[in-house]
């Protein structure tokens, strides 16, 4: 008997902790789906809400930073002292299971986000948040410290500042010992995360913790990317690329290029592709493999796919796979690309969506290990036509073998979902020399001998300088 009773402890211990790991991957996923959806995370719901009461599960307010102070949620400082509030999960705001609530403890999960990303008329960094996460000793947990956007974790079987299913607090937060660092909600915006358990019953910590990662660019050697055959570049051109960016300096975010001094995004994204594009075109021409051409455009309508389409015309930059193919000179490969560069001035919005299939339309399906792929250089949320969401799902069915990379330039977290759909790509930078690695690494030439001449850098767009001079 001692023995059977020892085993069922043993037991019962691994199911609470794989049943509360697969609550917290749901509950992981909701909160993403809500931030594609509404372009935010949302606000904490009141831990101490009763249960089958209007204030359960629904977020306090849908711009968290002008809630001020609301029963049950509890704000404090974080990273460059902005604001943190935690609360609980606010499952129906999000339209999952009230059994998400809680975890297999039957304690209710703690929720923490930075305040300005769960609020209206603000673009969510996920390289930004002001939450810090640290280690069992005190150590940052994160390669920036204090950069974690939200947080979902479980107390585990201690009870020290948890919440009971129906609302209640079990005990007063004691700060002191490690538990303390995850119920002082109103102290920091520090929370504790190790893989070291500990029960001892004066100091225990079993607690569990999540967050969506911080993404950056994936260098050239991580990625072991295969050649695409054909290629298509698809450049952001709504009015929002033609913000400036910082001058280049190691403090600095946003970043340009040392020959592009008071640059915008566009330039950077045409800096970068002055230098990617000759390489494609020159290492495709070698490849023993059959080579696969190469299209490149800006926005070119709105509203719906057919009157991209019907704008659109043939995107194709260079096709190695015409009768008579000679490979064009560096020197002709600069003069059109710079021609296909200057023409893509920034205006308007960004019907993402609806060019990502288009031209997924024009460029086909690839073969198994050796996908076509469609490569998205932008710094925004698709806001006319089609929801990239809805692209990126009929590319799955129709195109199994076409991926598609994004490149975010500004901080969207939601545009990682387009790639993952696609089996492609997502790298997330402001910095020019990590853009133009992402865009090697999507083309498959990491690594390569090639290396072009250096073209000429300049602003603006159309021969007389077009906005930007």
């Amino acid at each position: 008997m001692i023995a059977g009773v020892q085993l069922y402890e043993i037991w019962q211990v691994r199911d609470n902790a794989s049943g509360t790991d697969r609550k917290l991957a749901r509950i992981q996923e909701g909160l993403e789906q809500f931030l594609v959806e509404n372009g935010r995370y949302p606000c904490p719901a009141p831990l101490d809400a009763p249960l089958d009461t209007p204030e359960f599960g629904v977020e306090v307010s849908d711009n968290c930073g002008a809630a001020g102070d609301v029963p049950g949620t509890f704000r404090a400082p974080g990273r460059d002292g902005r604001m943190v509030r935690t609360g609980a999960v606010p499952v129906r705001t999000l339209g999952v299971a009230d059994s998400l609530s809680f975890d297999a403890y039957k304690k209710r999960f703690v929720y923490a986000v930075t305040e300005e990303y769960a609020g209206p008329d603000i673009e969510v960094d996920a390289n930004n948040g002001a939450i810090a996460i640290v280690d069992g000793n005190d150590n940052n947990a994160t390669a920036t410290p204090g950069n974690i956007v939200q947080v979902v974790y479980s107390m585990g079987s201690d009870d020290n500042g948890a919440y009971t299913v129906s609302g209640a607090l079990l005990q007063p937060c004691d700060s002191g010992g490690l538990s303390g660092e995850n119920c002082d909600f109103d102290t920091d915006a520090t929370f504790r995360n190790t893989i070291t358990k500990s029960r001892n019953y004066n100091d225990p910590f079993v607690h569990k913790l999540t967050y969506a990662p911080a993404r950056h660019v994936i260098t050239c050697l991580e990625t072991g990317v295969p050649v695409p055959a054909k290629v298509a570049y698809l450049v952001d051109t709504s009015g929002s690329m033609a913000l400036a960016e910082p001058a280049k300096s190691s403090a600095s975010s946003g970043q340009c290029p040392a020959s592009m001094p008071g640059c915008s995004r566009i330039d950077v994204a045409r800096w970068a592709m002055r230098r990617a594009v000759p390489a494609r075109l020159a290492y495709n021409a070698e490849l023993a493999s059959a080579p696969g051409s190469t299209a490149i455009t800006g926005f070119v309508g709105y509203n719906n796919v057919a009157t991209v389409l019907a704008n659109l015309g043939d995107p194709t930059f260079d096709d190695p796979t015409q009768p008579g193919y000679t490979p064009p000179e560096h020197d002709e490969i600069s003069g059109r690309l710079e021609n296909k560069l200057q023409g893509m001035c920034p205006d308007g919005s960004t019907p993402l969506g609806i060019h990502i299939e288009a031209l997924a339309e024009t460029i086909g399906d690839g073969e198994d290990g050796r996908p076509n792929k469609i490569v998205v250089i932008s710094d925004g949320l698709s806001n006319n036509g089609k929801n990239p969401i809805a692209a990126a799902q009929h590319i799955r069915i129709r195109y199994p073998n076409l991926q598609v990379d994004i490149i975010d330039v500004f901080g969207n977290p939601p545009l990682m979902d387009i790639a993952t759909l696609t089996g492609g790509q997502y790298y997330a930078t402001t910095n020019p020399d990590e853009l133009l690695e992402a865009l090697y690494s999507a083309t498959g030439v990491c690594g390569t001998s090639v290396s072009p001449a250096a073209p000429v850098d300049r602003h603006g767009c159309g021969s007389a300088g077009g906005w930007w001079n």
